[in-house]
């Protein structure tokens, strides 16, 4: 995730940022590499003004995106429940 960050940087570096759509991303790893990885997209996201789009089915994600948020003081939006199924 790194590369194509660093490369997506690079390659935009004069033109406009796209948003970056993260599928499951974090969900093998574990909660210090996650928070890690949080962390460093979040701090992106902050300086860079990138948008992250983040899709998990687990609540577990949603809950160490928002620890990593609040430890950086970032605010984040999560929208839970779409595409849910009875």
């Amino acid at each position: 995730m790194a590369s194509r960050l660093a490369f997506a940087l690079e390659a935009e570096k004069d033109g406009a940022s796209l948003p970056f759509f993260l599928d499951e991303a974090l969900t093998t790893s574990d909660e210090r590499r996650f928070r890690q990885v949080a962390s460093a997209i979040l701090t992106v996201a902050r300086d860079d003004g990138r948008q992250f789009v983040y899709l998990s089915a687990r609540e577990d994600d949603a809950r160490l995106w928002r620890k990593a948020a609040a430890e950086l003081g970032v605010g984040i939006e999560l929208i839970e429940g779409v595409g849910a199924m009875a």
